[in-house]
Order: C-alpha cells, then structure tokens, then sequence
C-alpha cells in the first residue's frame, strides 16, 4: 500500500501500473490527474499542505521541473518551521508561497520574515482531541 520515494512514504494504488514504475500508481499522482486531467510524466506532484493523505484538488499541484520542485519544497519546509501546521494557511496562500513560477524567491523570503514563528506546547498533544491548549 506504500512507496517509499525520495526519502518519503506515499500511498500506492497497486492495482494500478504507472508509466514510471511497475510498483503501482502513487494515490497523489492518481488525484491530480482526477481533478486536473493527464499529467506530464516528466512534471512532479506536489502537496503544498505536506499532507500525504490531502488529495484535494487544491491541495496539488504540478511543477514542470525538478528544480522547481525543489523550490517548492525548501519553501515547503521553511514555512513549517515558521508554522509546523501548515493546515493553517489557506490552499491560495500556500500556491502563491511555494510556486517558484508565481513569487521570486526574494519575495518569498520577504512574506516569510512577515509570518510570525509559532511553536507548539509539548503536553498539548497528550490532551483530549478538539480541547483548546
């Protein structure tokens, strides 16, 4: 039912043969071609939530170069150090931070001196779920 890819663990649909491998079709790729139609085999699926299991429309999109990707996730990742829940920000907003084709890297790094940092409180997760910490 997993995959490990590049350093990550991601749903597979086995049932299914992907034109990259023969291990099955990886559930996020599968979505995104749902909702946005036939992907480009050489783009890259990218969750903008870090949410494995988010496969909304919103949630994904495709970046055309590796490069990007990268971007996107070195954006990805500076932004869960400033927020670690990145459910916190709305699908748009995270668009329009981690798309390298839409915001310059200097502009990212400007929105992101903007974001306050956020920690979380260690007992919070041993508390009853939905209990305000």
């Amino acid at each position: 039912m997993e995959s490990f890819v590049g350093g990550s663990i991601y749903p597979v649909l086995r049932n299914f043969i992907d034109d990259e491998r023969s291990g099955g079709l990886r559930t996020h790729i599968a979505m995104y071609e749902i909702w946005h139609g036939k992907r480009d085999p050489e783009c890259h699926v990218h969750h903008l939530n870090r949410d494995k299991f988010d496969y909304c429309e919103a949630n994904l999109i495709q970046l055309e170069k590796r490069i990007e990707h990268r971007e996107a996730d070195r954006r990805q990742k500076m932004l869960a150090e400033k927020v670690p829940n990145l459910h916190a920000f709305t699908y748009e907003r995270l668009r329009e931070l981690q798309d390298p084709r839409t915001m310059s890297r200097e502009q990212f790094e400007a929105e992101l001196a903007k974001i306050p940092t956020f920690t979380i409180d260690p007992d919070c997760d041993r508390r009853e779920p939905y209990k305000r910490c």
